[in-house]
């Protein structure tokens, strides 16, 4: 059997505050040697980054006090990330360096709350975890970037660290912190909205460290009271969205209609896992022809009502997709590639003006791409080893690590085949846990194995 005890570690406060300062100073290093056209409200590398919607529900609420102006009957984002922006806006902000400060903060917290939940299941190794999730090149990019992605990092590292302290007690206050998290992070990223029933029923398994297992009933109610605070908070976005012609929904059915339409395009004979735009183009005219001819009144309705019809249309249409098992393989397996290993070189290169200069600028360009990659690759192994310790010593496994298990598959498994590595920033924090708790059990292995050979 390995033995789990925790070996000699450097002096913790004094890491923590290195860890800090370096982490300060790099961003200081990338803020000065970086593309300073990213910082302005229409930059060409914020629009190759895809800034969302969030800006104009920032720019609604300072010049209308709303969501949508005067003319607008349709919010396709949710709203969390466009408030933070209309925050910066009344702060006075002219650019988004307000923004990227308040994501480096944000990141930096989630990395304090890391360390301690890590320290709460091996003493003294929260470093290694938050060192795995601050120096991350991804995230060191995506942070000087306009990205609901980091709000959404932000809330669920919230998230687990309130799953962590109900562990503690399994109080009613901890549940209800439980859904106040689950509910934030749906309204900054409308992806975790099956979070909602998914957080209750994890609530269902965990047995307070304190004391007994507490009866089924205790249970049920701590699940219950995580769902219902999630849907008080998230369905006053809910009802803005059904006035407004989208339904009891948190996403509006444009941004549904999205969702498959950009998974189909990966799941064509032609090009199976790789994007398909002919097709995509191809079909949506088609689709358009179809309806108009379905239905007569076509050209009368709102855009709402025909966004309505094409998402039940392609919603049919996933289901009934004549892609074949090679086709699904093969997409699903790209799309985990994407997800886990790809470094995530779109924000490095797009904040250091490198977007399509491989040619120009080649050297550069492959450099920062390898740190990506490499990182990646060497982080995934040691998830891995986490995953493998939480197996070994399954029925005594940390609730820490079956939570972030579960976070990060609901992240894979929610986007289909369209993986990439910016859906996978809001889960480093826990791939960060499960990377240090890999690293440890990894280092007591070979302890062990020593051993052994010299008894």
């Amino acid at each position: 059997m390995i033995s789990f005890f925790t070996p000699p570690l450097p002096d913790d406060r004094l890491a923590t505050a290195s860890l800090v300062v370096a982490y300060l100073i790099l961003h200081l290093i990338i803020f000065l040697i970086s593309d300073s056209t990213c910082l302005d409200f229409d930059s060409n590398c914020i629009l190759e980054e895809g800034i969302p919607d969030a800006y104009s529900i920032a720019q609604n609420l300072i010049n209308f006090g709303s969501f949508a102006d005067n003319n607008s009957v349709s919010i396709s984002s949710t709203p969390a990330y466009g408030v933070l922006i209309a925050i910066t806006l009344w702060l006075g902000a002219t650019n988004f360096l307000t923004l990227y400060v308040i994501q480096l903060v944000l990141v930096l917290i989630s990395a304090i709350l890391v360390k301690q939940l890590v320290d709460q299941l091996i003493p003294r190794w929260g470093f290694v975890a938050s060192l795995l999730l601050l120096f991350n090149p991804s995230l060191l990019a995506t942070s000087h970037l306009p990205h609901e992605e980091i709000l959404a990092l932000f809330f669920l590292t919230l998230l687990t660290f309130s799953i962590s302290k109900f562990q503690r007690d399994a109080s009613i206050a901890w549940a209800i912190a439980v859904g106040f998290c689950v509910a934030l992070t749906t309204l900054a990223r409308a992806d975790f909205q099956f979070l909602i029933l998914l957080a209750p029923l994890l609530l269902c398994f965990i047995n307070p460290k304190r004391n007994q297992s507490p009866p089924l009933p205790k249970k049920l109610l701590s699940g219950m009271v995580t769902f219902l605070t999630a849907i008080v908070l998230v369905f006053p976005w809910a009802h803005h969205q059904d006035t407004h012609g989208n339904g009891l929904s948190l996403a509006s059915y444009d941004r549904e209609w999205l969702f498959f339409i950009d998974n189909l395009r990966f799941v064509t004979a032609e090009k199976p896992g790789e994007v398909n735009e002919n097709w995509k183009r191809q079909w949506t005219t088609e689709q358009n022809i179809r309806l108009a001819k379905r239905h007569k009144d076509w050209n009368y309705k709102t855009d709402e009502q025909q966004w309505k019809l094409k998402l039940r249309d392609i919603q049919k249409y996933f289901l009934t997709f004549p892609y074949s098992l090679e086709t699904f393989v093969i997409a699903a397996a790209k799309s985990t590639i994407r997800f886990f290993v790809s470094g995530g070189s779109g924000p490095i290169h797009s904040i250091f003006d490198l977007h399509h200069q491989a040619d120009n600028r080649p050297i550069l360009y492959f450099a920062l791409k390898s740190i990506g990659l490499s990182y990646s690759i060497l982080t995934r192994i040691l998830c891995i080893l986490g995953i493998f310790a939480f197996i070994y010593v399954w029925g005594r496994g940390p609730i820490l690590i079956l939570t972030c298990l579960a976070i990060v598959s609901y992240a894979w498994v929610f986007h289909g085949f369209q993986g990439k590595p910016r859906f996978r920033i809001p889960v480093e924090p826990q791939l960060a846990i499960l990377g240090a708790y890999g690293l440890f059990f990894g280092r007591q292995l070979m302890r062990q194995l020593r051993m052994q050979r010299n008894p």
